[in-house]
């Protein structure tokens, strides 16, 4: 009986859908400002092999795996003034699985991208749950990621 129950409430559990906050642009200018690491927010044409992208199959083969891909961003970096700064650069794409959820992108579609800056080299890390990368983003996120970085109304998540 115990047994039966515990099976139970494991196929239970594999069951549940993962749940994710929308994505925001002013929590992830929070997110990146507060690191201690530094990044560079950049919109532009993001390139990559989606061949590359790991498919969620297994939970058991997916759980905590990561896969790096060569990608290029091609466009503009914020400035205090907008995305003025001609920014052209290989990145690597961080995909990050939980489970039998994996994080993706879309090649070729324009992006506004909050790139870590690691060891002379940028990253781009794109979870199960949606954040740091937004593709074909709307006026108004573009807006918000200025507005954040010049120091205007930038709510705070909670």
């Amino acid at each position: 009986m115990i047994r039966a129950l515990a099976l139970v409430a494991l196929m239970a559990s594999q069951a549940h859908a993962l749940s994710c906050l929308p994505s925001d642009v002013a929590a992830d200018f929070h997110t990146a400002n507060d690191a201690k690491e530094f990044y560079v927010i950049a919109y532009g044409k993001l390139r990559f092999n989606e061949s590359r992208l790991p498919e969620g199959q297994n939970s058991d083969q997916m759980q905590g795996r990561e896969v790096v891909i060569p990608a290029r961003l091609n466009g503009w970096s914020l400035t205090s003034i907008g995305f003025t700064r001609v920014f052209d650069e290989r990145i690597n794409l961080r995909v990050i699985c939980l489970g039998p959820w994996c994080g993706g992108a879309v090649s070729d579609l324009p992006h506004l991208t909050f790139l870590k800056r690691t060891g002379g080299a940028y990253e781009l890390e794109v979870g199960p749950c949606p954040s740091m990368s937004y593709a074909e983003p709307s006026q108004e996120q573009l807006n918000q990621a200025v507005v954040c970085f010049q120091g205007g109304h930038c709510p705070r998540p909670f």
